[in-house]
């Protein structure tokens, strides 16, 4: 079958067996992935390939050093090398820096309620020559950052650079050093000023009764937001269990990274009607290499049958497999959604 290379400016290419142009969120989300510092060779796009949420549905992205489950969160914004970040050993470093040394650090992470943590965080290089914006603060500190990269708002919500807007308030980041030489956090929620070192998880405490109070001084605006004509390599922090991090200018930005979480629960475990509803499930939609017993004539009457004789030598003999897994989940990531409304 024959494919295309897409006309567009990406550090790997971008290989088209969709026979159709993309739309431009789609060529957007695939210029994002093939910029990836991870991909290996190229990115292929299948016939039906279509939007998705970070990557595109129906793309093939071969990794190296990488392993990225289902490409979700691959389209997590990120920062230049040089941007600051805070530790809890009262020194900054640049992120690029972090990212090099392969090990966890502690940084300081925002909950919620607004109470400041130590967190244990991990830094990476997450895009090569990635577009950029310059978010101004009214403290006079600038900000390089993808458009896209999500920045904590004082009442906690989350909003993406390109669309913050002059005078938006973002959950603030104070810090100083007392005459013993010691680092100073500045609790958004309260507004009393603690030692770093003491700075624990209280997020457990604070959850029930904490409100955000809006004092006087304790948050940061947005002056502007500014689109740059240059790109860079740009870098991100993962911080498991709060998701975000503070930067040197003054605020609090969302991390990248996703996390898998598998439960305790077995198929085997369910009793009476969820038992019957998953086995119903089973018996109506093909799992793993199970096949459909019978074809249905929506399937056999599909006028791409015939292209079967172009593809590899090796798979032209499993068109009639594959008519019978039409509809199936198959063995891969596909997973029936069971909605229970009440």
């Amino acid at each position: 079958m024959p494919y295309e290379k897409l006309e567009i400016s990406t550090p790997a290419p971008v290989l088209s067996w969709a026979n159709h142009a993309l739309g431009a969120e789609e060529t957007k989300m695939a210029k994002n992935v093939a910029s990836l510092p991870f991909v290996f060779k190229h990115v292929a796009l299948m016939p039906d390939v279509h939007l998705g949420k970070g990557a595109l549905v129906g793309s093939v992205i071969a990794t190296k050093d990488a392993i990225i489950p289902a490409a979700v969160g691959v389209d997590i914004g990120c920062f230049v090398g040089d941007t600051l970040v805070p530790l809890v050993d009262g020194k900054s470093y640049r992120i690029r820096e972090l990212a090099a040394r392969y090990e966890e650090f502690i940084v300081y992470a925002c909950t919620p309620t607004g109470r400041i943590v130590a967190a244990q965080a991990t830094a990476k290089l997450t895009r090569k020559n990635a577009p950029l914006v310059k978010v101004i603060l009214d403290n006079d500190e600038e900000i390089i950052c993808t458009p896209d990269h999500q920045f904590m708002r004082r009442d906690s919500s989350y909003e993406a650079a390109q669309n913050l807007q002059p005078g938006t308030s973002l959950m603030p980041f104070y810090s100083k050093m007392d005459k013993d030489g010691y680092t100073l956090i500045q609790q958004p929620d309260s507004g009393e000023w603690e030692r770093a070192e003491l700075i624990g998880d209280r997020s457990q405490i604070q959850q029930k009764s904490c409100k955000l109070n809006h004092l006087a001084h304790d948050n940061h605006k947005v002056v502007n937001v500014i689109p740059m004509e240059e790109k860079q390599d740009v870098y991100c922090l993962t911080v498991p269990g709060y998701n975000n991090f503070a930067l040197q200018a003054g605020v609090f930005v969302h991390n990248c990274g996703m996390m898998a979480i598998k439960t305790p629960f077995k198929a085997a475990q369910l009793e009476g009607k969820l038992k019957k509803i998953r086995l119903d499930i089973e018996a109506a939609i093909p799992t793993g290499f199970t096949e459909n017993k019978e074809v249905e004539k929506t399937v056999t009457n599909w006028q791409k049958w015939g292209d079967f004789k172009e593809l590899h030598p090796g798979v032209q003999d499993l068109q009639g497999k594959a008519m019978k897994q039409m509809g199936s989940l198959g063995g891969g990531k596909r997973l029936p959604l069971t909605v229970v409304i009440q």
